[in-house]
């Protein structure tokens, strides 16, 4: 703004700019305190959507913190076969699988068969299936009895040496 104004009106404009932000501050300030009192946490408003809605909302999930590893008590001493997980099953869930698959041979594990697919083609046998974060509640939707454990990138993740330290 200061390049554009004309020789000698600089302050003018400074001055309409100053003027432009305590009107702006002003209107949103009693905007805010007018407006509804009632504040509700992200959880408790998810919740109030879904119920309004009458159905689980796949985008919501992702807004509320709960645990991924749905069951505490699994045991990866049992884990013959691991999916990764996306929604083509062809991209990023293939180059996942590949790590994984790398490091199990790396660990010496055998008997563990490391596969990837579309969430709509995951397998009744999966042991263990692993997805993006985003996608989990689709995949607990399709395959309740695995264990699910959730990713934000399939490329580079802390939880595959630990999947690996739980196989051992």
């Amino acid at each position: 703004l200061m390049a554009m104004a004309p020789k000698g009106e600089h302050l003018g404009v400074l001055a309409g700019v100053f003027v432009a932000t305590i009107v702006s501050f002003l209107i949103a300030a009693f905007i805010l305190k007018t407006s509804k009192g009632e504040e509700e946490d992200i959880t408790a408003a998810t919740e109030k959507m879904e119920a309004l809605k009458g159905k689980k909302s796949s985008v919501a999930g992702s807004l509320t913190e709960k645990a991924v590893e749905n069951n505490e008590e699994f045991d990866y001493k049992k884990v013959k076969k691991i999916i990764f997980a996306c929604d083509a099953g062809m991209g990023s869930s293939a180059m996942g699988a590949s790590i994984m698959r790398n490091k199990v041979k790396k660990a010496e594990v055998e008997g563990i068969d490391v596969t990837n697919t579309s969430i709509a083609n995951l397998p009744n046998d999966a042991d263990l299936v692993i997805t993006h974060k985003d996608l989990t509640d689709r995949a607990i939707e399709k395959l309740p009895n695995a264990q699910h454990i959730s990713v934000e990138n399939f490329l580079n993740s802390p939880k595959y040496d630990e999947i690996i330290n739980k196989l051992k």
